[in-house]
């Protein structure tokens, strides 16, 4: 609180020198010739500056913004300040001040607003500092009453022994998207203490410092760092970049003395780091510090790392991630001396961690539901010790879950409930997870649960692994489950079974695989409902080419008696429908195909041949939902590109055959957030297959009248996705067999000519699906398979159009219907040109 009483005071001291003046933007450059300068360097000021200052512009008539100022001397008289604007009745804006070389004995401003009332903002001025010492602050942006936003300040050199901002709002304006980017120079007197300089992205007394950030680079050399700080505001969304340099002493994403810390993030790539504390978010008060969290892949830091800490408000949902570097001490995935602190996380997946782990701590408060996640290649110190977590007084045991990816050798574990071990692919009988050279503290009701990484596992019936390995130290506490039933405990397609027992006199804890061995996750079924769906869209393509398109390639290539004929015709169809596979499928698709087709009469009839191409996209949601196990949503998108030829015989009498073929390959991308492994990874796979299918069918044409016709037919489909063989994110390996649909379909067709232009149609039919089964297979093993087997009616309306005779250009215009196994409705429109 003193710290930023001072800041404070020191800020706002300039004020006193501000009386009134006109005008003008202008640019200045002062070189240090002795005697020019005896008090400030101005640019423009609006409020005017003190006997002695050097203006931009004609003397008197400076003005606030806009103003470029240039500071570069070896020798001469050292200003006090520097402005790059100064005004007390207007907003300051656009300011630039380069700091080249010399030495200011007091502060350096890019812009300051020393208005004394609300309203009058610091935004969008920069100074540039690449060498030269400023004794005290220097700052990009700064208002005395309103808000500072969009301020930048750049290092790349130089000394400033105090303060450097990149905007700051000194009364309860909000300092908001100001930045600081330092690459090289010192920061600070170079003691690392709180009182000695800090580097602050946005500061504001009592407003909100929101989404501000700071780089850290290079060679620099920094006391302490507030990404955003506020006395009594709200501080969230500021981001701390650490990629090189040295932070001496403190560094936070956030700081507030009374208000809510939330959102606040640093990342640490690089540098030698922190000697006291890194802090996602920081609240010294009561106030609550959630959703921020630290991020580190390289560099070192000598003591403590924090996701958030609150003296006496809540703290939850703070997070930490170690991908690499290393932390000499402690690492606290949230903290507080007074209050609860729950549901915060440390995630370590590599690099150094010398000290002790705990998911949360608090001295007096409680500190449950907090996780340690620990997989890839983590080292842990020989004295080190993984706690759920801490407190003196409070719980520090209910809902802490410890999630093992990795085997490991550490001090002490103690204070989880939940022991969550994901046994890697590779471990074999009587191979160790956990090897404890203390105490490994299950407590009185462990709750523990094994599960396989990987897609294959060397374990099976009988085979016993080593859980905990305390026989140099002690194994104390009871199991309050004796099996774990793993549900996607290999990958999300194989589950497995395993007998617990603890061995407390032999400081063992063991799992042995159950009789039953490995056994298919049901669950699994939900994969193979992605694989049906491109099927489905195969069969689609299908339908259009035999239906529509049959209907336009006829059409275009003219009627019987019309002797030779050569046309183009082309379509759009699509719609939404429901495939019940058991669970079941929605899926949106459309088609298009285009084509040529030729038609000439002989003595029995007139024959069609045509070629096509077809493109269908598609995407879907798959749905399962199960007796024993929760219910999982998939979902996907597809395409499929392809051609086919067909042809059609009408006979004179009135009857007709017809057939098609089509080939094409097909694309399919599946992903399942509820089909999730040990890891946490959703299950998704992409998958590419040749598709190929033939169609033949025959019917009768009855003219009922002259206008009036009924065409009765059958048709039967074959249509076959190839199987393709995917390895899931999840690392499972499954193999999708081939799916073959055979369908056959029976209808009726009536058609009316209301005139030579307009003819309508209303149709039935009905279909039966023989197969469309999607079978698939992961590590031998059968999964289980959905189907599009059964029955389905149809019915459709329609009109076809013919604007002119002069011109031979035709349109037709359906809607289908369908009930039973497959729900929905699609629509096509089709054109037909004639030669």
């Amino acid at each position: 609180m003193i710290r930023a009483l001072f800041r404070f005071l020191s800020l706002n001291f300039i004020f006193l020198f501000c009386v009134a003046a006109p005008a003008m933007a202008a640019a200045t450059t002062y070189t240090g010739s002795p005697g020019d300068l005896k008090t400030a360097a101005f640019g423009g000021a609006d409020g005017g500056a003190p006997p002695g200052s050097v203006f931009a512009g004609p003397d008197g008539s400076p003005l606030a913004s806009g103003n470029n100022v240039t500071i570069n001397y070896s020798s001469g008289t050292n200003p006090w300040r520097v402005f790059g604007g100064l005004s007390n009745s207007a907003a300051v804006t656009g300011n630039i001040v380069n700091f080249l070389d010399g030495t200011v004995n007091n502060s350096l401003y890019g812009g300051y607003d020393a208005a004394s009332s609300s309203g009058y903002n610091a935004v969008d001025n920069r100074i540039f500092i690449s060498g030269g010492t400023i004794t005290t602050n220097a700052l990009a942006g700064i208002s005395l009453n309103g808000n500072a936003s969009d301020n930048i300040t750049t290092m790349t050199a130089g000394s400033v022994l105090n303060n450097l901002y990149g905007g700051s709002a000194n009364g309860n304006g909000n300092a908001v998207n100001n930045q600081v980017i330092i690459s090289g120079g010192q920061v600070g007197d170079g003691s690392g203490e709180a009182t000695n300089g800090w580097v602050l992205g946005g500061y504001s007394n009592t407003g909100n410092a929101l989404n501000n950030s700071v780089t850290i680079s290079g060679s620099a050399v920094v006391n302490n760092v507030d990404t955003g700080e506020s006395n009594s505001g709200l501080v969230s969304g500021n981001r701390l970049e650490i990629t090189g340099g040295t932070i001496l002493g403190i560094a936070r994403g956030g700081w507030s003395e009374t208000g809510q810390v939330l959102s606040n993030h640093i990342v640490m790539s690089g540098g030698t780091s922190v000697v006291h504390t890194l802090d996602g978010g920081v609240s010294n008060d009561s106030a609550q510090v959630s959703g921020n969290s630290v991020t580190i892949t390289d560099g070192r830091v000598l003591n403590l790392v924090r996701g958030g800490y609150s003296n006496t408000g809540q703290v939850f949902d703070n997070h930490v991630f170690i991908f690499g570097g290393q932390v000499d001490h402690n690492v606290f995935g949230g903290s507080s001396t007074y209050s609860d602190v729950t549901g915060n996380s440390v995630n370590i997946t590599g690099g150094n961690i010398l000290g002790n782990v705990n998911g949360g701590q608090s001295t007096f408060g409680n500190t449950t539901h907090n996780i340690v996640n620990i997989s890839g290649s983590a080292n842990f110190g020989s004295g080190s010790t993984l706690r759920g977590g801490i407190s003196i007084s409070g719980d520090a045991r209910t809902g802490n879950t410890l999630n093992l990816h990795i085997p490991i050798t550490i001090a002490d574990v103690e204070n989880f409930q939940n022991w969550n071990f994901y046994l890697p692919s590779t471990m074999a009988n009587g191979e160790t997870m956990l090897t404890i050279t203390g105490i490994a503290g299950l407590g009185s009701d462990a709750k523990v649960n094994v599960g396989i990484e990987g897609s294959s596992s060397p374990l099976k019936a009988g085979d016993t692994v080593k859980l905990i390995d305390a026989s140099a130290g002690t194994l104390a506490g009871t199991l309050a489950n004796t099996t774990a039933n793993g549900q996607g405990m290999q990958g999300v397609t194989l589950k497995y079974e395993f007998d617990l027992l603890a061995d407390t006199a032999n400081g063992l804890l063991t799992a042995t695989v159950s009789s039953t061995g490995p056994q298919v996750n049901e669950q699994a079924k939900a994969l193979s409902e992605g694989f049906v769906s491109g099927a489905a869209l195969a069969n689609a393509g299908a339908d259009f080419a035999a239906g529509s398109g049959m209907g336009w390639a006829t059409g275009a290539a003219g009627q019987k008696g019309g002797g030779f004929g050569f046309g183009s015709f082309g379509g759009i169809g699509g719609g939404q429908s429901t495939y019940k596979t058991g669970s079941h499928v929605d899926m949106s698709s459309v088609s298009l195909l285009a084509g040529l087709a030729w038609g000439n009469d002989f003595a029995p009839g007139r024959l069609t041949l045509g070629a096509f191409f077809e493109y269908g996209n598609g995407s879907y949601d798959t749905y399962n939902s199960f007796s024993n196990a929760a219910s999982v949503k998939g979902k996907g998108d597809m395409y499929n590109l392809g051609g086919g030829i067909l042809g059609r015989f009408d006979a004179n009498c009135g009857g007709y055959v017809e057939s098609s073929f089509r080939a094409g390959g097909l694309h399919n991308e599946y992903k399942n957030g509820d089909l999730r492994d040990a890891m946490g990874r959703k299950a998704q796979y992409d998958s590419d297959s040749a598709y190929y299918g033939i169609h033949v069918g025959s019917g009768y044409i009855w003219n009922i009248m002259e206008k009036a016709s009924l065409d009765l037919y059958t048709k039967y489909f074959w249509t076959r996705v190839g199987g393709d063989s995917v390895k899931l994110s999840t690392g499972d390996s499954v193999k999708f067999k081939d799916t073959d649909s055979h369908r056959l379909r029976g209808g009726a067709r009536f058609a009316y000519a209301v005139n030579e232009f307009v003819s309508p149609y209303v149709g039935l039919a009905y279909e039966h699906e023989f197969d469309g089964k999607a079978r698939a297979t992961t590590n031998g093993f059968a999964l289980p398979a959905p189907s599009m087997r059964g029955d389905t009616g149809i019915g459709e309306l329609g009109l076809s159009l013919k604007p002119s005779q002069i011109v031979p250009l035709s349109f037709d215009l359906g809607m289908q219907g369908y009930v039973g196994k497959r729900e929905g409705v699609t629509g096509s429109l089709q054109m037909k040109y004639e030669f």
